[in-house]
Order: C-alpha cells, then sequence, then structure tokens
C-alpha cells in the first residue's frame, strides 16, 4: 500500500502541464500507523526527467494473475506476516509468473532470522 503515494505523486508530475514551476503534494493516510505527505516544486525538465524512466510502461509490463493465482497467492501469503522469522518460500506455486518472465524478476525466496533473502529470476 505504500507504492500508492509514491504512484499518485509520479502520476501526477507526468501528467501535470507544468509550464511554470508548480507547488504539488501528495498525502497518504495509512490506516493509523502511518502517514506519509510528498510536497514538491515540479518543472518542465523534472516532468520529463520523470517520463524518462518509462515507469508507465514498466508498469504495463506486469504480469496480470487469474483470480484462481490470485486466490493461491493470498492462501499462501499467511505464511508471511509481520515478524515472520524463519520460512523458505515456494515461489513457482504461481507458474505463469515464472513463465512470462521477459525481464529480471525479484522474487521474496527466505526469511531467515528476519532477514529477507529475494532472488532474480531471468
Amino acid at each position: 500500500m505504500g507504492a500508492t503515494a509514491a504512484l499518485s505523486l509520479v502520476s501526477t508530475i507526468e501528467n501535470g502541464t507544468f509550464e511554470m514551476p508548480k507547488r504539488i503534494g501528495c498525502f497518504s493516510y495509512g490506516s493509523g500507523c502511518c502517514s506519509e505527505f510528498f510536497s514538491g516544486v515540479v518543472t518542465m525538465e523534472s516532468q520529463q526527467r520523470m517520463r524518462d524512466f518509462g515507469i508507465a510502461e514498466k508498469l504495463n509490463q506486469r504480469y496480470q494473475l487469474s483470480m484462481d493465482e490470485y486466490d493461491a497467492l493470498i492462501e499462501r501469503s499467511s505464511t508471511v506476516r509481520l515478524g515472520t522469522r524463519n520460512v523458505k518460500l515456494d515461489s513457482t506455486f504461481i507458474g505463469g509468473v515464472r513463465e512470462s518472465v521477459n525481464m529480471p524478476r525479484l522474487f521474496l525466496k527466505e526469511i531467515k532470522e528476519y532477514h529477507r533473502l529475494y532472488e532474480w529470476i531471468q
């Protein structure tokens, strides 16, 4: 959920009109446990720099889960909660994700003494 505020800010910068510098802000209230407020001045140059990252194109390359894959993910994600100490995860249960990889993807492989270990899948 934390990425939502950042994506909102990116979208505002990419799609706004900034012939003159403008101050923009984005506030996210995180269900009482935390909140975020971003504020800054956006110019045409900063808008172009943001567009150069190609964020929209990268988001469009995401794998779209089927309903069965989503249900499996929700069911199996109960093994990873706040404070999970030692668990090895099976990232193969959503086979479509692995098969559709056309660029490196990062998967959570294991949590070892609270330390999260990831693996790149090509």
